[in-house]
């Protein structure tokens, strides 16, 4: 008679003949047998750092449910060649110092083999994650580092085509002058500001006007009537979505409804119902537009968002920021694929780095531009998806090939 107690709390007392607790040791000393084989199999520790509070907040919510629900999505499924997805996630409120902090615990304590990064303060970490060796696989709201450091892996579009596709978009949109919004909390928003300039006038599309807007501002009216007063056609707004549509809505009330260029990380389903926004958006995606369903792998995400985030797909914030989560689950995926990792084996972050390297042209099926990674060089993607609003309708107005500009 042993006893043992069950998943349900309880103790419960069995019988065993001799053969039964024979058979019983010799399932628990031969490697590999019986189910204790596979609660041997090691995890795959990912980090998921993300400025979910602070001045960027309005355009990450949801993003932790997202990613999280990807990751048990794929665990049901059995893995990643049968290593189970552990996320350690963490809200850096947008402060550098703890930032920097919650990456060293993950690195040094959690032991993550990769880090996805949702942070608008990355800096503060990077050189950090680059000595432990830690690769830094997709986000959601990285800036230039994704384009300038080969040990992070972007998912899609990188800032450094940011600035050209916004101005091709307001030139593709039919404008003959633009004006510029970017946010004040980054320094990165104001340094585009020149390419932005000289691109627009090398496209015949002049910046006519620009101006920096604050996260809690009461109130966007005066660089409303200065951008309307300089005739600009375009108007590009680099913010985060919740000051986007404070600025546009702003705009329409002074009478301004320019054509809207907007970052995608800054779109969201409450645009539809934005005045401004709702008739005259013209958008950037880094992947794969949000409201898109006929894609196996957007089908694939709304299924299992249903399944364990479901407030997600219901939330006005439902925007192109849940798509990056999901593909950079789906891009760590296929590193560790590539990388041919058995179930025998620990994931290291060497291998997810092989196997990032092995990847070329790989557009996640149809969710991503081309990816390719090349070993010691940077990861700049120059290709983005088209996403526009009229009536209040998402539409893909140029399908979903994306445009690339070199």
């Amino acid at each position: 008679m042993i006893e043992f107690q069950g998943g349900d709390g309880m103790v419960r007392k069995v019988s065993l003949s001799v053969s039964m607790l024979s058979l019983l040791v010799v399932s628990f000393l031969l490697p590999g047998s019986g189910p204790a084989s596979a609660s041997t199999v090691s995890p795959i520790n990912v980090g998921l750092i993300c400025s979910c509070s602070g001045a960027y907040a309005s355009s990450l919510v949801g993003d932790e449910a997202t990613y999280k629900a990807w990751a048990s999505a794929t665990n049901a499924a059995g893995g990643i060649n049968g290593h189970k997805v552990h996320v350690f996630f963490s809200d850096d409120a947008t402060n550098p110092a703890v930032s920097r902090n919650e990456v060293e615990t993950m690195i040094t304590a959690d032991h993550v083999v990769a880090i996805t990064d949702d942070s608008g303060v990355d800096t503060a970490w990077e050189a950090f994650a680059n000595q432990h060796n830690v690769p830094v696989v997709g986000g959601g709201l990285g800036g230039a580092i994704f384009n300038t450091d080969p040990d992070w892996f972007p998912e899609g579009q990188t800032a450094n085509a940011l600035e050209t596709s916004v101005v091709v978009a307001a030139k593709k949109a039919g404008a003959k002058s633009i004006a510029f919004f970017y946010c004040a909390e980054t320094p990165g928003c104001a340094e585009a500001v020149p390419y932005i300039r000289t691109l627009a006038t090398t496209l015949k599309t002049p910046l006519v006007y620009t101006t920096q807007i604050a996260y809690g501002a009461p109130n966007y009216v005066a660089p409303c009537l200065a951008a309307k007063q300089s005739g600009a056609q375009a108007l590009i707004v680099v913010e985060a979505a919740l000051v986007v549509q404070s600025a546009v809505a702003d705009c329409a009330k002074q009478g301004y409804t320019p054509i809207d260029v907007v970052d995608g990380s800054a779109v969201a389903l409450s645009d539809t119902s934005t005045p401004g926004l709702r008739d005259n958006l013209l958008a950037i995606q880094s992947d794969i537009p949000f409201s898109v369903k006929a894609n196996s792998g957007m089908k694939a995400m709304r299924v299992a968002l249903h399944k364990y985030a479901p407030s997600v797909l219901t939330s006005p914030s439902f925007g192109e920021t849940i798509v990056f989560q999901w593909i950079s689950g789906q891009l760590l995926a296929a590193a560790v694929k590539a990388a041919h990792v058995k179930s025998s084996e620990a994931v290291t972050s060497a291998e997810i780095k092989t196997g990032l390297y092995s990847l070329h042209g790989d557009t996640l099926g149809g969710m991503a531009p081309p990816l390719t990674f090349k070993k010691g060089a940077p990861h700049p993607v120059d290709c983005w998806f088209w996403m526009s609003l009229k009536s209040g309708v998402f539409t893909t107005p140029y399908g979903l090939t994306t445009t690339c500009y070199r």
